[in-house]
């Protein structure tokens, strides 16, 4: 695990001269409009905006444009969400297939804002989005879909290494918009990235019991933090968790979590988990809350560590033997 750390952090490097030859010029735009006040500064989700809050710390305070109680898939923009983004230097966000809501919103009114889709970085994981249901059956279903097999997974951030490059892309972001505090940036990121890696191998030491545990996840957005931490769900119920499942689906997760000996559901605070009780009914398999926004957990710079911890310890306690 150590090896692969070390690899990714040293392609890292390549996101740097990408970043600023991409949005440098409307950074430098951005920045003749600043004088010595508090960088404008915009974050689409939680976990995004602890990510920037960390690297901003000592400097300003980024703001958080949508709250963890929502899913980013739908969220209506409100006038006072309009005027943040209108008012911004700079907007951090996934990209599109994330923040669905965000991509007219980005032309029409952040026009003077640079716009900086984290998902574009060179050196972050992207993996393909998977196909819901049971996973690895090829199936068809009668569920008509918005997107496609192979597009990429847009829930990068639950891979640390990636949030590490994302670190790194803000910090060099922030930096040309706020030149005098670009040493300031660097150093507040590089803190963020040796805590990361500690919470890396901390994850990785905790799920050493459970890693080979089936489960079913509601909402398909894990697979990131399955394929860093080698765990092995079983089934997910919804590719995309604002359009319900058809009944296909259904029948074959239930199928399977009858006959795999799957320990656990998981549902998420944003979503109706009426669903998932249907397909538990009979069984004895539990429910648990697994939570990739963090809803509970108080924006900040120390938020994604609480986030990534908690989700380490709600898999742990749905699906321990005891």
């Amino acid at each position: 695990m150590k090896t692969r750390l070390q690899h990714r952090y040293i392609v890292v490097g390549i996101v740097l001269s990408f970043v600023v030859a991409l949005a440098g010029q409307q950074i430098r735009n951005a920045n003749a409009a600043t004088e010595k006040q508090s960088p404008r500064v915009v974050a689409s989700i939680a976990p995004i905006h602890s990510l920037v809050s960390t690297v901003m710390v000592g400097v300003g305070k980024p703001t958080l444009l949508l709250p963890g109680t929502v899913s980013p898939h739908a969220y209506h923009l409100k006038p006072s969400d309009a005027a943040l983004l209108e008012d911004a230097q700079v907007v951090f966000w996934v990209g599109p297939a994330l923040e669905t809501v965000l991509s007219k919103p980005m032309e029409t009114i952040a026009t003077r804002s640079v716009s900086v889709q984290l998902m574009d970085a060179r050196a972050l994981k992207i993996l393909p989005r998977r196909k819901g249901g049971v996973l690895g059956h090829s199936g068809g279903d009668d569920q008509d879909q918005d997107h496609e097999v192979g597009d990429a997974d847009p829930h990068v951030w639950l891979d640390p290494v990636n949030a590490i490059v994302m670190l790194f892309v803000i910090s060099e972001t922030m930096g040309e918009l706020d030149p005098d505090n670009a040493a300031f940036y660097r150093g507040n990121a590089i803190s963020g990235i040796e805590r990361i890696k500690k919470l890396d191998i901390e994850i990785e030491q905790a799920l050493t019991d459970v890693r080979e545990m089936p489960y079913v996840a509601f909402h398909d957005a894990y697979q990131y933090f399955e394929d860093r931490y080698g765990l092995v769900p079983l089934a997910t119920i919804a590719v995309d968790p604002d359009h319900a499942p058809g009944a296909r689906r259904v029948n074959e997760v239930k199928t399977a979590i009858a006959q795999s000996g799957a320990r656990c559901v998981f549902t998420e605070p944003q979503f109706d988990p009426g669903l998932v009780s249907t397909l538990i009914e009979g069984t004895e398999v539990r429910t648990g809350k697994l939570d990739p926004l963090g809803a509970d957990i108080a924006p900040g710079p120390f938020f994604y560590d609480e986030m990534m911890h908690a989700m380490t310890m709600d898999l742990i306690a749905c699906l321990a033997e005891n």
